[in-house]
């Protein structure tokens, strides 16, 4: 059982896995749906609303879970200047580009932050993100995605979870593969279940030298997640939840209760009331949705709770210090070095980065370094299966363009085929690139703009050696995404310069952009270690982790 090799599951989790492990058929859950829920009463969490929605209204023991395909050395730099004026291009990909939103379903929206343990499991799921879009309308956000790892030979697609619902028709410009891979299944909703029950054992060890050192007073985490709502301007909502688990948690004094909020860190407070907290045997559980969705994270600083009287509800949180009771903050000192503080950086990676807004790119650069990536995935799997060589040559432009970003033109310069993205949605997204690109300094490719943020983030003060640590971790993980991205690009310039009979026979180059992209989007099990090189998803999930809440008893200064 895996308390043999972690001595943190507990029995009720141990007999959730042996089942999903079973040798009978017969013997394992009859859905994704069931597993959760199962290993939801295991650690003691409430069941998501949605599961409960799906085992209310069905026999889940007679249903079947459809799944659909969704398918370098990265030098820690000075921390970008937000600020520093954008360059004026001459654009001849496309013409002005209203952003609109995707209506929800293709996409993850981003939810609560799961977690690993020290050794950072592998977590190969695609969240829930939402989608910003220009002119297409194609569907964002469902749940998180399940990742099947490939291998060069037999390079597969990459598959999304979701509730029972039949599989969609695929289309002749779009042909998707309905496949299922069961153990992949079992991994991704296990690690992902098992994510919160981990994180603070995960985030209370000792990390690297430097920084903070990690409190063992703390009793749990509070996280942000997204929900993909479409708000009054048909953007989708970020940062919208929040998501706390704490354990060891007293019962408040008779007639009392708990009270949790959100805070900013100004003189006029203004408070966000997430609710009362229900103590059961010490844990304490709670899922909040913002009811106008708002972005929490670009909002608030800090995290509080309260005991007050529980036959009135309080408006705001008492005045009276000694009426708190737990806290936690997102560091706020800003540093000599850039001026910029460890809740600037979470901020810019998670929910507005000024460089990325004057481009109408809102969401912060962890979330269109995703989209890209997810964007660019489906785009091989057409190059690697499609028969019409124009429709080839023009999906191979929208690579480069997630790619290249405005250098995509240069790299086309030359080809035979279409120099432009084939609409306004890609010509929006690719307004910069995965890399970097010459032209459009500022801002730099996502992956660098990430990894000078976590410059940032390393050396803020009031950063702990756990947060540290991940950052260092995290910056490591986007050299090989790096790496994969570049060999994706070489095979992308060598397709788009071949003539129509080059192009046709190019099986090997068409097959080996989708094993790079797989290995982007999923990870790839390095062949000499078996050990799993982390996914753009994976380095998604543990800059989430970053933004997440470190509860302790509250100290009065």
């Amino acid at each position: 059982p895996p308390s043999q090799y972690n001595p943190d599951i507990t029995p009720a989790v141990d007999a959730v896995v042996l089942r999903c492990l079973a040798k009978n058929p017969n013997d394992r859950y009859p859905s994704a749906s069931a597993i959760v829920a199962d290993l939801a009463g295991a650690l003691n969490v409430p069941v998501p609303e949605q599961i409960k929605r799906v085992v209310a209204s069905s026999d889940l023991a007679e249903q079947p879970t459809y799944y659909e395909p969704l398918n370098p050395q990265l030098a820690l730099k000075d921390t970008p200047t937000p600020d520093s004026a954008l360059d004026e291009l001459e654009t001849q990909v496309a013409t002005d580009v209203t952003p609109v939103a995707k209506p929800a379903d293709a996409r993850e929206q981003r939810q609560p932050a799961p977690a690993a343990n020290e050794q950072r499991q592998p977590v190969a799921v695609a969240e829930n993100r939402p989608v910003a879009t220009a002119s297409k309308p194609t569907p964002p956000p469902s749940s998180r995605s399940v990742v099947e790892l490939s291998s060069p030979e037999t390079p597969t697609e990459l598959l999304v979870s979701r509730a029972p619902t039949p599989p969609s028709t695929p289309s002749s410009r779009r042909r998707g593969l309905l496949t299922i891979i069961i153990a992949a299944v079992l991994l991704v909703l296990i690690g992902a279940s098992l994510g919160t029950f981990l994180l603070t054992s995960r985030r209370s060890t000792t990390g690297a030298a430097g920084g903070t050192v990690a409190n063992a007073n703390v009793v749990g985490v509070a996280s942000f997640f997204s929900s993909g709502e479409l708000n009054n301007q048909n953007v989708p909502s970020i940062n919208d939840g929040m998501e706390i688990h704490l354990q060891n948690i007293p019962a408040p004094a008779p007639g009392n209760r708990y009270y949790a909020w959100l805070q900013d860190n100004q003189t006029e407070t203004v408070s966000i009331a997430l609710g009362p907290l229900t103590v059961n045997q010490g844990i304490v559980s709670l899922t909040y949705m913002d009811s106008q969705h708002r972005d929490m994270l670009a909002m608030t600083s800090n995290f509080l709770i309260t005991e007050e009287p529980a036959n009135v509800i309080p408006n705001n949180p008492s005045l009276d210090k000694r009426q708190w009771r737990y806290s936690a903050t997102l560091p706020q000192l800003r540093s000599p070095k850039d001026n910029f503080s460890y809740l600037d950086h979470i901020r810019h990676l998670l929910s507005t980065e000024p460089n990325l807004d004057r481009l109408q790119l809102h969401g912060g650069v962890d979330f269109w370094f995703l989209n890209n990536i997810e964007e660019m995935h489906k785009e091989t799997m057409e190059v690697r299966d499609h028969g019409n060589l124009v429709e080839v040559r023009q999906l191979v432009a929208n690579i480069l363009y997630y790619l290249d970003g405005k250098c995509a033109l240069q790299d086309l310069n030359n080809a035979p085929g279409s120099k432009v993205p084939e609409n306004a949605q890609i010509a929006h997204d690719s307004g910069v690139g995965l890399l970097d690109c010459a032209l459009t300094p500022e801002p730099p490719g996502h992956l660098t703009h990430i990894a000078l943020h976590l410059n940032g983030i390393a050396q803020a003060p009031g950063a702990t050696q756990n947060e540290i640590k991940l950052a260092i971790e995290i910056n490591k993980d986007l050299n090989n995404v790096k790496a994969w991205l570049e060999q994706l690009r070489t095979d992308a310039i060598q397709l788009a310069m071949m003539d129509d009979t080059q192009l046709g026979q190019a099986v090997a180059l068409r097959n080996d952009m989708v094993v790079q992209a797989n290995h982007v989007l999923g990870g790839r099990v390095d062949p000499a270690t078996q050990a799993l090189d982390p996914s753009a998803v994976q380095i998604s999930n543990d800059i989430e982790f970053l933004a997440s809440f470190d509860v302790m008893p509250f100290k009065a200064h």
